[in-house]
């Protein structure tokens, strides 16, 4: 008797359609979500396990934010201000100012069906790598060719055309934070709010200090995380975009050149440059902040006793501020300005020194020894004697940021929506198994 080859049965397992798409049919009513017949004598126990804290948590609901930085003040003194509320925004209908907002309730904070609530979950994701790149902020208007970038720039470079800007146009130096902006604005975050957890929005169940009830993620393990080089030129692309869509006129480059020294033409002094790719990659850090893996950190903040919520009654969830301080550096590191409270703050241009901002951005004579110059510079002429120029350098900065941070909020439990478990869950509750804060809804009758 013939067999087939091995080849012709491999072939003959390959589908010749595709397979439906499934995502449709997908259930979180897991072990409470059938009828509770099929456990015959072990329906209790079933319920107990179910709810055991130590059991396989369910994320029931979720709620997220997407928040692309850098944003506009107005975003700061809006949606993320004093209090921040994932839970409470319609899927699809971010607030002005946020990228996305998806949420797994058709109407937020109200289950669809009666639920067993066993603890909440917060999250704070943040860019998985940051790197520092150097460059130039400055305006492209009026330009018709790009004007150089080199590493540093004098005064007399900008005076005497050593860069090719037009007339009037002053660059800053610009130091360009990628990823590690959501670092820092995730660690003021829960330093800054605490979870604020109630009852047809009213009444407060929880309230607890972020610190105590979060996690920052992703997270890499020491032997994954390490430095590598990474490219900028697809990041200052982003950032440039966003920085457009912000409505800022100015726009940031990279380093494409060095500056070596300076020499002498027609009597004036100017820079000589040579160009360079150095920059073309930065030092890169994989690994983010943290999670805690600790089995006795509040993380996710799991219930004492499972809850019984019915369907149709609001519950409601969000962040409050309770740290000012915190908050001003949560929301600075996520504005495009630096602002805080709606307020624009001055990372456009950064002085090193706010008490000595008023004697200018640049260096130049010394302001004790009248007449004496400082930063002198050997120039590459050819002469004898030497020449040495006075050359003043901006010290002012353009601290731009770029990166995502996600928000999420997610209630950790079990829909209950088949009526056969309604007698089930009164005995649990009458035996103080599970608690009720909000009433019986549809187990009154089995409440009797």
């Amino acid at each position: 008797m013939n067999q087939p080859s091995l080849a012709a049965q491999m072939i003959a397992r390959v589908p010749t359609s595709s397979p439906p798409i499934k995502s449709k049919d997908a259930r979180k009513e897991i072990g409470l979500g059938m009828s509770p017949d099929q456990y015959g004598s072990n329906v209790d126990q079933c319920l107990a396990d179910q709810c055991d804290p130590r059991a396989r948590i369910e994320i029931a609901e979720v709620a997220r934010w997407r928040i692309d930085s850098p944003v506009a003040d107005t975003t700061i003194g809006g949606p993320l201000g004093n209090r921040i509320s994932p839970w409470q925004t319609a899927d699809g209908n971010p607030p002005a100012g946020i990228t996305t907002a998806t949420n797994t309730l058709a109407t937020p904070g109200i289950f669809a069906c009666d639920m067993i609530l066993r603890g909440i979950s917060i999250r704070i994701l943040v860019e998985p790598e940051a790197r520092l790149i150097g460059g130039m902020f400055f305006n492209p208007s009026g330009t018709s060719e790009l004007p150089g970038f080199p590493d540093v720039w004098t005064l007399n470079d900008i005076a005497n055309g050593a860069l090719a800007l037009p007339e009037g146009v002053t660059p800053l130096p610009g130091e360009f934070l990628f990823g590690m902006n959501t670092w820092k604005s995730a660690f003021a975050f829960v330093n800054a709010y605490e979870l604020s957890v109630g009852k047809d929005h009213q009444e407060e169940l929880i309230r607890e200090p972020l610190t105590q009830c979060s996690h920052i993620e992703p997270f890499a393990e020491a032997e994954a995380a390490g430095m590598v080089f990474g490219s900028n030129i697809d990041q200052i692309n982003v950032l440039n975009q966003r920085l457009a869509l912000l409505g800022l006129p100015q726009q940031f480059a990279g380093q494409y050149a060095k500056r070596l020294g300076s020499v002498t033409v027609g009597g004036a002094n100017v820079g000589i440059f040579t160009p360079s790719r150095e920059q073309d990659g930065s030092m890169t850090m994989f690994g983010a902040i943290g999670v805690p893996m600790s089995v006795t950190r509040r993380d996710p903040y799991m219930f004492t006793h499972p809850i019984f919520w019915p369907s149709g009654h609001p519950l409601s969830m969000f962040f409050e501020v309770n740290d000012q301080v915190y908050q001003s550096q949560f929301q600075r590191w996520l504005s495009v300005t630096g602002g805080a409270g709606g307020q624009a703050g001055t990372d456009l241009n950064l002085p090193f020194s706010n008490q000595i901002a008023a004697l200018g951005g640049y260096t130049g004579n010394s302001p004790w020894e009248t007449g004496t110059d400082i930063m002198l510079e050997q120039t590459l002429d050819v002469t004898n004697p030497v020449v040495n120029v006075t050359q003043q350098v901006q010290v002012n900065r353009a601290l731009l940021k770029l990166g995502t941070m996600v928000l999420e909020m997610a209630v950790i439990g079990l829909r209950v929506s088949n009526p056969q478990w309604g007698p089930v869950i009164a005995r649990a509750i009458k035996c103080g198994v599970i608690s009720a804060p909000r009433g019986y809804g549809s187990l009154t009758t089995y409440m009797q």
